[in-house]
């Protein structure tokens, strides 16, 4: 009698970084360009400038909110992140993450300005 209890290997999509694809990933068809592309037409800056080494806190921050959407909401792992962030490593991209992460935890206007940033990116992510 066969199980309708999918394994994990039966759940497993090729490709995807850690074995799955989250059910809004798949649905919403949202990619890291797609990230990249939002966060750029909000916090305005150059995908050019995301993807440089400029280390200004004017490309930084957006930067780093590529990388914590990218890992949040894609599951891509640090060193992919990374390669698709030309010119970081994978320990810069998890600092990134940890750092967002830590002021999203923050009770503070910065907390709060990134939380309001980072929920109409995934809004308008989500849209469509």
């Amino acid at each position: 009698m066969k199980s309708f209890i999918k394994t994990d290997k039966e759940n497993r999509i090729e490709g995807s970084p850690r074995g799955k694809k989250s059910f809004k990933q798949d649905k919403l068809n949202i990619s890291f360009e797609r990230i990249l592309d939002v966060i750029c037409k909000e916090c305005h800056v150059s995908k050019e400038k995301i993807l440089s080494n400029n280390r200004n806190a004017y490309t930084e921050y957006p930067r780093r909110i590529v990388m914590y959407l990218a890992n949040t909401l894609l599951n891509l792992p640090y060193d992919e992140i990374a390669k698709k962030l030309i010119g970081k490593d994978k320990t810069g991209v998890k600092a990134g993450v940890q750092y967002i992460n830590h002021v999203l935890k923050m009770d503070t206007s910065k907390g709060t300005r990134t939380k309001k940033i980072i929920d109409k990116i995934k809004s308008i992510l989500f849209s469509g």
